[in-house]
């Protein structure tokens, strides 16, 4: 990369938000240890565990968003899970790489599985980062987020609904990082994604169009 602009692997982008249509604000802020040990509000705290030239793999405890209150559901907040990833650069300074993560604050929240191919290139204004990914989950990833038991059912106007696990959501994003001066930058996002499986049909997911 040339001047001040240095290419890195990303270990994943994570996106959150309430109603699909929604534009979303989240704070963000950085920092690393000789890009060894890091911290950011996106990925949370990591740590490279293996890190060579073109390939970097080792472990994140990321932060889990809030899923938002519906009354008469038990919905899950903020939690965290711990993740295994690893990123490997291609010729082309093509990225392709994922992630495996669980639940690890007890919120019964499962696993969760994400992949990516993503390209890095500088423009004239600053580094832009276009992805294409996937991402799937448990059983008990998408019934904590997308399902509604008979209890609830039998609670609210919601009706029961038990989607399996698998691939649950594929989309696109583009991030565009600018720098100002030699230590702060400014940066936006742009993404979108397309739900996939059975959690396409969840009443919860329907409600977001009322």
């Amino acid at each position: 990369m040339e001047g001040r602009h240095r290419r890195r692997l990303c270990p994943g982008f994570s996106v959150s938000g309430d109603k699909s249509e929604d534009f979303n604000f989240t704070a963000w802020g950085s920092a690393s240890y000789r890009e060894i040990v890091y911290a950011n509000g996106l990925d949370g705290l990591g740590w490279n565990a293996v890190k060579r030239d073109g390939f970097h793999a080792g472990v994140q405890l990321r932060p889990r968003f809030a899923s938002g209150d519906i009354e008469g559901l038990d919905r899950p907040g903020y939690g965290a899970d711990a993740a295994l990833y690893a990123f490997k650069r291609l010729p082309g300074n093509v990225v392709v790489g994922g992630r495996i993560q669980h639940d690890a604050t007890g919120d019964d929240a499962g696993l969760e599985y994400y992949g990516s191919v993503s390209h890095q290139r500088v423009t004239p204004v600053g580094l832009l980062q276009t992805m294409a990914y996937m991402r799937g989950g448990s059983d008990a990833r998408v019934q904590r987020y997308y399902g509604v038991t008979a209890q609830e059912a039998a609670n609210t106007d919601y009706a029961a609904f038990t989607p399996s696990g698998g691939l649950s959501a594929a989309g696109a994003a583009a991030m565009l990082a600018v720098p100002i001066g030699d230590r702060y930058g400014v940066g936006a996002f742009v993404n979108y994604e397309q739900r996939l499986g059975d959690i396409k049909d969840s009443p919860l997911i329907e409600d977001d169009y009322v």
